[in-house]
């Protein structure tokens, strides 16, 4: 009887990646059989993700029906541990914040940040940093910057034209709080300025966001201008006025003009040769108008008021 020893297979075990990063897919294929089975529930040429550091043993089995075993190793490294920093989740518009990853090498974010490098965020975002460590495997984290807007601050004064030694009262509004040039903190500032003048308050909001305006508070030194070919005159009080005029001529009055700052005539009244009348300006704002006085020879007399209501 001839007995016939067939050669066991030379079995292989072949993979795609020996080093593979928690989540990350291999191959395990056999090589040098008919049909290959592995541990660990892996199937032949099929990827799959190994969840540790395994050896896997293929069995190839030939056309005899002879088989032989082989073993492979994967080396299967965790995912680093990625934080993502902030030194100011939440800012007011224009100021700087900086993000800053942690637990990996290298870092990369979204939104167009460098690691570690202060910037100005124009909107509330969420940003994604990617962080690698030493043996290539990644991971992510994730860091919300809220964008508080500026407060819109503004000013207004009662009289944007005031007489040398007058008052205007400039009235803040659009925050919390406010902060004036002249060191006071309320809403409310009483000014005499003797000239053209720049008052700046800074107002800061709940949110703790500040923002600033200027006003210029106009002085005008109010002087009296008066013109007339035959000496003609006239009295104009009081002023400044809040809004009734007594004028007084030693001739006729005809027509009396209240002229403001931009040359338009905004009063004109015909006033039938009286000459100690009165004129109402109470509809007109708060501010400097000349006056022009026509009398009954044609005469004009002309003289800067203050209306200031």
């Amino acid at each position: 009887q001839t007995v016939v020893v067939n050669n066991l297979p030379v079995v292989t075990a072949n993979v795609t990646n020996s080093v593979v990063c928690a989540g990350n897919l291999t191959t395990l294929s056999g090589g040098g059989a008919l049909t290959y089975t592995w541990t660990g529930s892996v199937t032949d040429a099929v990827a799959f993700a190994p969840t540790v550091t395994d050896t896997y043993t293929v069995t190839g089995v030939d056309g005899n029906g002879c088989f032989n075993t082989a073993v492979q190793t994967v080396v299967v490294n965790n995912l680093p541990v990625v934080t993502a920093n902030v030194t100011n989740s939440v800012v007011c518009a224009g100021n700087l914040t900086t993000l800053s990853g942690g637990g990996a090498l290298t870092y990369t974010w979204t939104g167009s940040v460098t690691d570690a490098v202060a910037f100005a965020p124009t909107v509330t975002d969420t940003y994604t940093v990617t962080g690698v460590d030493g043996n290539g495997c990644f991971n992510t984290a994730a860091q919300t910057v809220i964008l508080n807007s500026l407060p819109t601050v503004s000013v207004v004064s009662n009289s944007s034209l005031i007489c040398t030694g007058q008052t205007a009262t400039l009235i803040a509004s659009g925050a919390n709080t406010y902060l004036w040039n002249t060191a006071s903190t309320n809403t409310i500032i009483t000014v005499t300025p003797n000239a053209n003048t720049a008052y700046t308050v800074t107002g800061t909001d709940n949110n703790g966001c500040s923002n600033s305006f200027v006003i210029t508070q106009s002085v005008s030194l109010c002087t009296g201008i008066a013109s007339n070919a035959n000496h003609s005159v006239f009295n104009i009080y009081p002023n400044p006025t809040n809004g009734l005029l007594n004028i007084k001529s030693n001739s006729d009055v005809n027509l009396i003009e209240v002229i403001d700052f931009t040359g338009r005539i905004v009063v004109s009244e015909q006033t039938q040769s009286l000459n100690n009348l009165i004129l109402d300006i109470t509809s007109l704002q708060n501010a400097i108008y000349l006056v022009r006085i026509t009398n009954a020879e044609g005469n004009i007399n002309q003289s800067r008021i203050v209306l200031q209501k």
